[in-house]
């Protein structure tokens, strides 16, 4: 993570993001680049809003670019040009970039990005300072493509000094139970396998503070965002799919409430090519 990327239009709800990024660079020593899309006619209005809000983190490497054409292809592109991206930006805002709702420009962003993209949802708690040692909860939801938020979970843990929650969210419908019997969590069990492994591949990598655990709940985004609440996490990550139709591009429905409900940012890393 050398490189910090944050989106901006111009609106306080897109600066948000400024607050968790700025902490991240400082922990990890990365550059800044702050990049908006200016309305037309608007590039001296634009210009002059990034260097206020680069004056904010004058503490840091910070530099600036006005970026031209369809905005996830340009926050995308002005990510890429730099070393060792990621992209830090808001779900919520408004202007040039598309009022960056998830749903629209965040997750074409996340379905174009080959680095991994770090969003700052409504629920984002400013009071929260990211401090060494406190978690980076990765969320495996079973499937083999879990495992592509490894790498990134491997590179974030170190260069932020964070260690690492492997965790699995089992529904009460998935428990299996006879008449009278204790309640027999086989697919529990096979939760917790899956999320030793992942912690087996981490721990090989080199995080030396690995923990696994498996939730229970209905609503696997309201348990992960509850224990986000509860307990240390400066970060939650996952693994998504993006994909294109012809007018539109998903993120799966649990990172897109995650996301949503999160007291946290959340670290989407995109599984499979992208689009």
């Amino acid at each position: 993570m050398r490189s910090v990327i944050v989106p901006l239009d111009g609106s306080e709800l897109a600066s948000r993001a400024l607050e968790s990024a700025a902490l991240a660079a400082a922990r990890a020593g990365s550059a800044v680049r702050l990049v908006m899309r200016p309305d037309p006619g608007g590039e001296a209005e634009a210009g002059a809003h990034l260097g206020a809000a680069a004056a904010r983190l004058g503490h840091l490497e910070v530099t600036t670019e006005i970026v031209r054409g369809a905005p996830a292809r340009a926050i995308v592109a002005a990510a890429a040009r730099r070393p060792e991206p990621v992209v830090w930006m808001s779900t919520h805002g408004r202007g040039a970039l598309g009022a960056a709702l998830v749903g629209s420009i965040a997750e074409q962003v996340v379905a174009r990005a080959t680095m991994p993209v770090v969003l700052v949802g409504p629920e984002v708690r400013a009071d929260r300072p990211m401090a060494v040692g406190d978690e980076i909860l990765l969320c495996s939801d079973g499937s083999p493509e879990s495992a592509a938020a490894v790498p990134v979970v491997v590179d974030l843990a170190r260069a932020l000094g964070l260690r690492v929650v492997v965790t699995e969210v089992v529904g009460p419908e998935e428990e299996v139970a006879g008449p009278g019997e204790t309640v027999v969590d086989e697919v529990g069990r096979a939760a917790a396998d899956r999320c030793a492994a992942l912690a087996g591949v981490l721990t090989a990598a080199g995080v030396d503070d690995v923990q696994v655990e498996v939730g229970h709940g209905a609503d696997a985004a309201a348990s992960i965002a509850h224990r986000a609440r509860r307990h240390p996490v400066a970060l939650v990550a996952m693994a998504t799919h993006g994909r294109t139709g012809l007018r539109r591009v998903v993120m799966g429905s649990v990172a897109l409430r995650t996301v949503h409900l999160s007291p946290c940012p959340v670290v989407v890393v995109r599984s499979g090519p992208a689009a």
